[in-house]
């Protein structure tokens, strides 16, 4: 979840300073105040564990994950045609971290990683029911192409 929630956070910043949508922007800033505490928490766990902070998923194209062609076109896109690909990216997104962390709490065993994911669950859910109505996920941005 760290480079799921790191490569995302250009996007966030992109909302706050391009979009008209204000539910868009407050999700934005929202998300982005919880994956920069999140971030530190997982990094936390992660130091816990033992585990190495190589990113697993470098030059990956995966569901929910912001790979740099997405970025740009994103960052391309301007006006309502913005919001649609944010909207759009973020529901890849939201989506994928909540499935994550529902197989976390149905297959976790360590109980601070469990509780962390019913957050991350929670949390991806509530943001999931504020994107706008009508967006749906491509193929290629499920796959984050696009």
């Amino acid at each position: 979840m760290i480079p799921m929630d790191e490569q995302l956070l250009p996007v966030l910043d992109l909302v706050s300073q391009r979009s008209a949508d204000p539910a868009l922007t407050r999700l934005a800033a929202d998300l982005r105040v919880r994956y920069t505490s999140e971030i530190q928490q997982l990094k936390a766990l992660r130091v816990k564990a033992g585990l190495d902070d190589s990113n697993p998923h470098a030059g990956h194209k995966m569901p929910g994950l912001v790979d740099a062609d997405t970025l740009a076109a994103i960052g391309g896109a301007g006006g309502a045609e913005f919001d649609r690909k944010v909207a759009e990216c973020l529901r890849g997104h939201l989506d994928q971290l909540a499935s994550l962390a529902r197989s976390e709490l149905s297959n976790g065993t360590s109980p601070s990683v469990k509780d962390l994911a019913r957050q991350v669950a929670e949390s991806r859910s509530a943001g999931l029911a504020t994107l706008p109505a009508g967006v749906t996920v491509t193929a290629g941005a499920a796959a984050g192409g696009g």
